[in-house]
């Protein structure tokens, strides 16, 4: 059995010192940073009861849409709140009330990163976007936050819809969202980094599909240019010609499409080529016959006036 010699002792008890410090501090790193992403997140109402963001359900009801303002100093209050949980010393400690200004500075700056991790986390499609969001996401704090939150059967119908938020009325400016989660089944919250003017809601991407619209009888397509040239592009919508009645068979209850007699009609349709095209026309591929029948997705857009208005009692 060995005996360690003094020096040796005295060696090991300053390694052993070294490595607790060592310990302490990197537990105190991850309890701060733990720290900063609840707070982040709580910025974010993640963790916030919904009855305190809507205390009545009268103030909901079926098929409605809510937009809002996130009050700045009700979000202070909330923190302040939560800082009270583990604080037993008076907020004067100058300490204290350093590591709370960092923690806060330092969560408000992440919180627009919140939304990336947690797609991050998924796979496929959802994780590529995540991607970039995180390449384009600056540390920053952010300005105002604005949301809404739709309740209706339309979120149960289309559990892939897209919205998009925009600072002008007229949609031309986008902002980004800083969250989007379905509470129910038929409810949904969204937040924007800035004040949102307008949303645009749409179908998912995956509901573009070959077709007619048949609410007329018999049924209509949108003609678009089949070519590009003399101002116009291929695939654009043609004026006056969202309308154009398409043939079907007579005999048939299942309302199907004579396909063959239609593309014969638009490859000696006019309007379907550029301006000042002369005849004969050029070719008439399969790929310009689907062009003509392809149905995109829905799209409904809010815009919010500027008219103020009175709550209802």
């Amino acid at each position: 059995m060995a005996f360690l010699k003094r020096p040796d002792a005295a060696r090991v008890k300053a390694q052993f010192a070294r490595q607790l410090l060592h310990a302490v501090q990197d537990t105190e790193k991850d309890d701060h940073k733990t720290m900063e992403t609840w707070f982040s997140r709580l910025h974010l109402f993640y963790g916030v009861p919904f009855n305190y963001l809507v205390p009545d359900e009268r103030m909901l009801p079926q098929e409605s849409l809510r937009f809002f303002q996130v009050d700045s100093n009700w979000m202070e209050a909330l923190i302040d709140g939560t800082f009270s949980i583990g604080s037993s010393k008076p907020s004067s400690d100058s300490v204290l009330l350093g590591h709370s200004i960092a923690i806060r500075q330092q969560a408000k700056e992440k919180i627009a990163s919140v939304r990336a991790n947690i797609l991050s986390k998924a796979k496929g499609p959802a994780a590529e976007k995540a991607k970039k969001l995180l390449q384009t996401y600056v540390a920053a704090p952010p300005g105002p936050v604005s949301g809404f939150l739709l309740r209706s059967m339309v979120i149960t119908g289309w559990p892939g819809i897209q919205v998009h938020g925009f600072s002008d009325a007229a949609g031309s400016t986008p902002i980004p969202i800083l969250r989007m989660e379905k509470l129910s089944s038929s409810l949904l919250f969204v937040l924007f980094d800035g004040v949102v003017q307008s949303v645009n809601f749409q179908e998912p991407s995956e509901g573009v599909h070959f077709g007619v619209t048949p609410d007329t009888s018999p049924p209509t397509t949108e003609l678009r240019y089949a070519q590009t040239g003399a101002g116009v592009t291929s695939g654009q919508l043609i004026p006056d010609q969202e309308k154009y009645a398409v043939p079907m068979r007579s005999t048939s209850t299942l309302n199907v499409l004579r396909a063959n007699t239609l593309a014969q009609q638009l490859i000696n349709q006019p309007t379907v080529w550029p301006p000042g095209t002369q005849a004969p026309y050029p070719t008439f591929t399969a790929a310009q016959f689907a062009l003509e029948l392809i149905q995109g997705v829905q799209s409904v857009q809010f815009s919010l006036s500027g008219n103020t208005k009175n709550n209802p009692e």
